[in-house]
């Protein structure tokens, strides 16, 4: 379980590692809210005894500092187009002497974990993109805060019953991740709404972006089913510059007024 501000509840953890379980994974931060999740601490505690943690840290690399854990049975996810590189490649981290049974069999690649030929041009790519991240990574926080402060600021002026979900921001939070609701309106209609007007956002996490059902994320935060059927997503992006992000909550606050509100 996470509290109100979708992190996770560590005496939970404690509690679940008490009676057994030797198996977690956790995301290091949430792909809806920006929740910056205790995932140092949960690594601390399976390492005290002997459970394996897996960390899916996506969303985290290149907005927070992240460092593989140590200890037995660890391992850690990232992906490429994240950080700027090409899609369809990722990162697996195994803590050493991790045995894992192979998916795709037939061939000696990857250490025997998986068969078939490496995409090498997208492997590249990542470890480029790896290494002009880590370089930038300062300066991206940096302009993604300053994004989201002028963002809200527009937005919140003229729609002052703007609600947040999560934390209100870093370090709790990562800039430019924001889950967003307008009491009285359906996120539907404002993302319908804020399409007609130059504007893309979603009802949900961008992976889900397609699906009908009502975000899984707010729910386990408590929120009441209207609040999750009104609650939408932003994403900024650090190169975007602030007139632009400025630009786009005007907009975004005209498609509201357009709806009534």
């Amino acid at each position: 379980p996470v509290d109100s501000l979708g992190v996770l509840v560590l005496r939970a953890l404690d509690a679940a590692l008490a009676a057994g379980v030797r198996h977690v994974a956790l995301m290091a931060v949430n792909n809806e809210t920006g929740a910056v999740q205790p995932w140092q601490e949960a690594a601390a505690r399976c390492a005290a005894v002997g459970a394996s943690l897996h960390i899916d840290a996506v969303q985290a690399a290149g907005r927070i500092a992240i460092a593989a854990p140590t200890g037995k049975g660890m391992s850690l996810v990232l992906s490429g187009h994240k950080l700027g590189g090409p899609q369809g490649v990722g990162l697996l981290w195994l803590a050493p002497e991790t045995r894992l049974k192979p998916l795709l069999r037939g061939g000696g690649q990857e250490r025997m974990r998986r068969a078939g030929t490496e995409n090498i041009a997208a492997v590249v790519g990542f470890g480029e993109a790896c290494r002009w991240i880590h370089a930038e990574r300062e300066q991206r926080c940096a302009n993604a805060a300053r994004n989201e402060r002028a963002f809200m600021a527009a937005l919140e002026s003229s729609v002052p019953t703007l609600v947040l979900h999560g934390p209100s921001a870093a370090p709790q939070r990562v800039a430019g991740t924001l889950s967003l609701r307008v009491p009285g309106l359906s996120a539907e209609r404002v993302c319908i709404a804020a399409d007609m007007e130059g504007v893309a956002i979603s009802v949900g996490s961008a992976c889900s972006s397609g699906a009908a059902r009502p975000s899984h994320v707010l729910r386990a935060m408590g929120k009441e089913p209207e609040e999750v059927v009104e609650s939408f997503r932003v994403s900024l992006s650090p190169t975007e510059s602030e007139p632009q992000v400025v630009a786009a909550a005007q907009s975004l606050a005209t498609a509201i007024r357009r709806l009534g509100h």
